[in-house]
């Protein structure tokens, strides 16, 4: 399982340096992008999440705080 919402927020934050928190202890379970919520791979996780549409809030913000210049990268193309 790869964490997708991490790789397209670090991809948008500027500078060299990304650093990135996740929630623990399941407080809102996984988060999970539209594409990966319906995999049969993410049965678990999709049943522990608050939902498909979490993911795009979430990314949205981010562009509010990073600025439009700021864009997710393409899924796919992630360095790891």
């Amino acid at each position: 399982a790869l964490p997708n919402i991490g790789f397209d927020l670090k991809g948008m934050m500027p500078g060299a340096n990304h650093f990135l928190l996740g929630l623990t202890n399941d407080e809102l379970g996984y988060i999970l992008t539209p594409e990966d919520f319906g995999l049969r791979l993410y049965t678990y996780e999709a049943s522990v999440s608050v939902g498909p549409g979490l993911e795009p809030l979430l990314i949205a913000a981010a562009r509010t705080l990073y600025g439009p210049t700021h864009a997710a990268p393409a899924r796919g193309h992630q360095s790891h």
